[in-house]
């Protein structure tokens, strides 16, 4: 499951990197990586000459992810239109639901995704 899409910008035409996860990363001729560990996207992300681009999936793993903040309070926080955007991604969850309905149902799926991110480690 693609997280994020990963594009290297410096000089030197192709890189290889490996990830946090150990995965081994090469960025030549388009120099962009889809990237499926959320760890590795987001060492990418601290790093200087990356540029990372989350999908909507990887977004809602970043939320699951923090332990600061409670996933269903982050929902929450989450306008209308961001939640409609996140379900398209989704299958099962209908975007044009009534907004309690969407948090629900990205709850239920933010919930899967906290396992199986923990069973990767």
């Amino acid at each position: 499951m693609k997280l994020a899409t990963v594009e290297y910008t410096g000089r030197v035409r192709s890189q290889q990197h490996t990830g946090a996860s150990g995965e081994m990363y090469r960025f030549g001729g388009d120099r962009t990586v889809e990237v499926a560990n959320l760890r590795d996207a987001r060492q990418f992300e601290s790093k200087p000459n990356f540029d990372v681009t989350w999908s909507a999936v990887g977004q809602l793993a970043k939320v699951v992810e923090d332990e600061s903040q409670d996933v269903r309070e982050a929902l929450e926080d989450t306008g209308y239109s961001a939640k409609q955007r996140l379900a398209k991604h989704f299958d099962g969850i209908k975007g044009n639901a009534a907004e309690e309905e969407l948090e629900e149902a990205l709850t239920e799926k933010a919930e899967e995704l906290q396992q199986q991110m923990e069973n990767q480690f």
